[in-house]
C-alpha cells in the first residue's frame, strides 16, 4: 500500500522523466554501437551512411543527457574507426570531441530552442522532496 502511495507522490513524477530520458539516451547509444558494429565489414557506401547516423545518435544521445558528455567522445570515436579502435586515438580525440559536443549542446539549446535558465532552485526542490517523502516512509515502517 505505501509503494502505491509512494508512487503517487510528487517527486516520483519527476523521476519518471529522468529515467525515460535515460533510457532513451541508453538505447539511441546502443543503437549506434550495434549499427556500426554491423556495419564495420560493409562497402564504403553503407559503412559511412552507418557512422553518420551512429554519430548523429550519438549526439542525440548527449542532447538527452548532458551529464554524460564525458562519455561520449569514446562512443564517438569507436563510430568513426571501429576496426581499428585504440585507446590511444580515443584520448587524442577526446578533448576535441567533447569541445565540438559541448558547443552542439549550446547550438541547441540556446540558439535553436531558445532555452532560458530560470527557476534552478525548483529542481532541488523536488530532490529534497523526494529524499524527506523517502526517509519519511523508511521512518515510518520502523
Amino acid at each position: 500500500m505505501v509503494a502505491v502511495l509512494l508512487a503517487l507522490m510528487p517527486p516520483a513524477f519527476m523521476f519518471v522523466g529522468v529515467i525515460w530520458r535515460d533510457v532513451l539516451s541508453a538505447g539511441a547509444w546502443l543503437c549506434a554501437a550495434a549499427l556500426v558494429f554491423a556495419s564495420a565489414e560493409a562497402r564504403s557506401v553503407l559503412r559511412f551512411f552507418a557512422q553518420a547516423v551512429a554519430l548523429a545518435l550519438v549526439a542525440f544521445g548527449v542532447m538527452l543527457r548532458p551529464n554524460a558528455l564525458l562519455a561520449t567522445p569514446v562512443l564517438a570515436v569507436y563510430a568513426l574507426w571501429p576496426r581499428r579502435f585504440t585507446w590511444k586515438r580515443a584520448a587524442l580525440a577526446y578533448i576535441p570531441t567533447g569541445l565540438i559536443l559541448y558547443g552542439l549542446m549550446h547550438l541547441v539549446y540556446y540558439d535553436v530552442l531558445n532555452a532560458v535558465r530560470q527557476h534552478s532552485v525548483h529542481s532541488l526542490y523536488v530532490f529534497d522532496l523526494g529524499g524527506i517523502n523517502f526517509s519519511s516512509a523508511r521512518v515510518s515502517r520502523r
